[in-house]
């Protein structure tokens, strides 16, 4: 019986390998999640269904299984590597970085590794000097815009509003500021959708409800 088990796990999870090379990644986690089923502790399995998920964009549950991988086999550098791929992918450069650098102290000779560390540190960089940089680029196209209705007022416009050099300056001050605020909500935007994407998804058939109640 136990080796009918291991058999038919070995075979799901050839299947599951056999369609991510294919790429198709939603099969592939049917089949990791039979073997899974027929072997609850296998971190490899835990660790490929990860990789699926991870290539359907499905963040939450790929980081899940990394962290199986990671309770099963806290010594093996994959399952660090897979949660810091999980969390690359989602932006989350900071927690990326500190897995990705777990995994290389459990296995130093890997150079691989080391690429990932230099790479993640670069992205980390970029996108805070992004962050840094989007409100001020905001603040500056509102000058550009504000300076525009003047001119256009001045020039095109028979009846002038901004007839006077302090109301000139205040419009293109207060568009300045305008577009600084409206970059800062559209910041902090960005920030909210890097978080859901590592929210669990909406449980639509109430499979949790039912786990609970087993």
């Amino acid at each position: 019986m136990g080796e009918n088990k291991e058999h038919n796990s070995k075979t799901h999870r050839e299947n599951g390998n056999e369609c991510i090379k294919n790429e198709k990644y939603m099969e592939a986690v049917l089949y990791y999640t039979f073997a899974i089923k027929l072997d609850q502790r296998n971190a490899e399995l835990y660790s490929n269904r990860s990789l699926a998920f991870l290539k359907s964009s499905q963040y939450y549950y790929a980081l899940e299984d990394a962290d199986q991988v990671i309770k099963f086999r806290p010594k093996w550098p994959k399952g660090y590597f897979r949660k810091a791929e999980v969390l690359f992918a989602a932006q989350h450069y900071e927690d990326a970085l500190e897995f990705y650098q777990k995994a290389l102290q459990l296995q130093p000779d890997d150079s691989s590794l080391f690429v990932f560390v230099q790479k993640t540190k670069k992205a980390m960089q970029e996108f805070k000097l992004r962050e840094r940089q989007m409100p001020w680029l905001g603040a500056a196209f509102g000058i550009v815009f504000g300076v525009f209705a003047v001119v256009f007022e001045f020039f095109v416009l028979e009846n002038r509003l901004f007839f006077h050099p302090f109301i000139q300056m205040f419009v293109i001050i207060l568009v300045s500021v305008a577009g600084y605020g409206i970059s800062c909500l559209y910041r902090n935007y960005l920030k909210s959708c890097k978080d859901a994407m590592l929210e669990k998804p909406i449980d639509l058939f109430g499979d949790d409800d039912k786990e609970k109640n087993k």
